[in-house]
């Protein structure tokens, strides 16, 4: 049973919300003007009311036991040091009201009192989360003449090139901080940011569109095709579907030394590299083996819509990663980080590599240098976000023409990868498609039962399909005339959009943000120059005849010449 299947067995009655809306924002309307904005039909969707269940009582206070005798309490020992105090949370886990630091309005994210951005607002915390990642499994895969063309033709063979060798803990820790897993989105200062199927066309090179990566077979018809594409009796195969095959056992079983044949080879090769670097779960060493049926035919393995599963797959990992009891965090790690080099400039590794055409844009980003999980560098890393302005954004990395050349982008609905399925709604970022940010309609809402509890235990979340929508060519694709007007600058917005966007969402972590200074900073720009706000380098200095002189003597020097 899967994490998001698991479900705690009491809850109280849900209580209503609607007493805390603004009654004059019209977005509370089930009914939203969400016909008018889209071109297609839009099938009937769950109400607010039904997007998760009531409140769990809040846990009793934590008390420190000593060793106890008869129901007596010993003396305490005045030379023992007592241990630190576990501080349980007694607020439940769906909001009911206006939260301190935002949201003032809880429709949009109701479950933020789970979120971890709400204890490190309260002064709380947790450690870091422990990203897993297969970077060091090294399995080359088949290198004859007739596996290595069976591998290329699947599309997915050069992947074994797109692991990043580490990671940057702290800063894929302070971005998860700030997704919402309402809107599948990160919450900027300056509005919505997300990773787009383009960015994951572009990226890691995998295609977005084709058939949904799915298994429509019960569970024993599945294991008895799994057999037969990797050629071993269906009491193993069964034994992967439940406790999942090694990455280590596929690389024995199938390695150089394997009496295998070649077709078995290249299917235990792409099961490895989709385990490996993809859908990567917390296990830290195996792959799930309830997609192997989709690799018994080779010539098919192409036709699927790999890069929307991964992004399905990624979206699921960081929603639960924000619980604030969540302690490790699988999905595409390497999608992730370059994402953010790929957005934030000011976060980028100091080694980077021109793009060549054709590969995946991840292969440009050298990560040689270790960060290390330290509670200061992610510190840092939060106060940089919070004084972040939506000018500090490389909002087109990729150029201004996405949604032509990757049309599935503008997909608005659900993706999926296997039985995990996931909203995407690329109108709530419309500037990283080149157009101006507009107030997005009401987040794609779960089926009824959803909960998105501290303890991923209790998470649980569903959402309608939808695949007869992605299957149809050009439906349930944004309209241009909603979305098409150009962002000038890169980063404009309308009016209404960011009071509404900051009076329903919690966009920082200092209770002192670092605006002033910022403002400080914006007010001395143009005396930079006498002020020597920026000292310059001795090369620069040199060159432009200077030397080390005084600012003052240079001053005067110019004055005289």
């Amino acid at each position: 049973m899967t994490i998001e299947e698991e479900e705690e067995s009491e809850a109280e009655p849900e209580q209503e919300m609607d007493t805390y809306m603004d009654p004059h924002e019209d977005e509370y309307d089930p009914g939203l003007r969400f016909q008018q904005k889209y071109q297609f039909p839009v099938p009937d969707l769950p109400s607010d009311d039904d997007d998760e269940d009531g409140l769990t009582p809040p846990p009793p206070p934590a008390y420190t036991m000593a060793g106890t005798s008869g129901g007596s309490t010993p003396a305490p020992n005045p030379r023992s040091r007592p241990g630190p105090k576990k501080t349980l949370p007694t607020r439940p886990w769906k909001l009911i009201g206006e939260t301190p630091g935002g949201p003032k309005y809880p429709h949009l994210i109701p479950s933020f009192g789970a979120h971890i951005a709400y204890d490190i607002w309260e002064g709380k915390g947790r450690h870091m989360l422990k990203l897993r990642s297969h970077a060091k499994s090294t399995w080359s895969g088949p290198d004859d003449y007739y596996s290595v063309s069976l591998l290329e033709s699947t599309g997915l063979y050069h992947l074994r090139y797109c692991s990043l060798p580490q990671h940057n803990n702290p800063l894929i820790e302070a971005f998860i901080e700030r997704w919402q897993p309402h809107t599948n989105s990160f919450h900027m200062p300056f509005g919505e940011m997300t990773i787009t199927l383009h960015d994951v066309h572009y990226i890691m090179h995998l295609r977005v569109s084709g058939k949904r990566s799915n298994v429509w077979i019960d569970k024993a018809d599945a294991i008895y095709a799994g057999a037969r594409a990797f050629g071993v009796e269906p009491p193993v195969m069964e034994k992967w579907y439940g406790d999942g095959s090694r990455l280590d056992d596929l690389d024995r079983m199938y390695g150089d030394d394997s009496s295998f044949a070649s077709e078995f080879r290249v299917r235990a090769y792409i099961a490895y590299l989709l385990g490996k670097l993809l859908f990567v779960d917390k296990s830290g060493s195996k792959v799930k083996a309830d997609f192997f049926p989709l690799l018994e035919h080779i010539d098919m393995i192409s036709d699927y819509s790999w890069g929307s599963a991964t992004l399905a797959y990624l979206y699921r990992q960081l929603g639960m990663a924000t619980r604030a009891e969540a302690a490790q965090m699988g999905g595409c790690l390497t999608l992730l980080e370059c994402w953010i080099y790929e957005y934030f400039p000011c976060f980028r590794p100091p080694m980077v590599n021109a793009h060549v055409n054709g590969e995946p844009w991840c292969k440009r980003w050298q990560v040689i240098h270790h960060i290390p999980k330290d509670e200061d560098i992610l510190v840092d890393y939060r106060r940089r976000l919070d004084s972040m302005r939506a000018s500090d954004v490389n909002w087109t990395p990729f150029g201004v023409n996405v949604s032509c050349e990757v049309e599935k982008t503008v997909h608005h609905g659900t993706i999926r990868w296997m039985d995990t399925v996931e909203p995407y709604m690329p109108d709530r970022v419309l500037r990283q498609f080149g157009f101006r940010q507009i107030k997005p309609s009401d987040p794609i809402r779960p089926l009824k039962g959803a909960k998105r509890e501290r303890k991923l235990a209790s998470y649980k979340i569903s959402y309608e399909p939808g695949d007869q929508m992605w299957n149809i060519p050009h439906t349930h694709m944004l309209n241009e005339d909603y979305y098409g007007h150009l962002a000038r600058p890169a980063w404009e917005s309308t009016p209404e959009y960011l009071p509404w966007y900051l009076d329903h969402t919690h966009v920082r972590f200092r209770q002192i943000p670092d605006d002033f200074f910022r403002t400080i900073q914006d007010m001395c720009a143009p005396f930079a120059e006498y002020l020597q706000l920026d000292r310059p380098n001795a090369s620069d200095e040199q060159e432009a005849g200077y030397s080390h002189m005084r600012h003052s003597q240079r001053r005067r020097r110019t004055r005289d010449t």
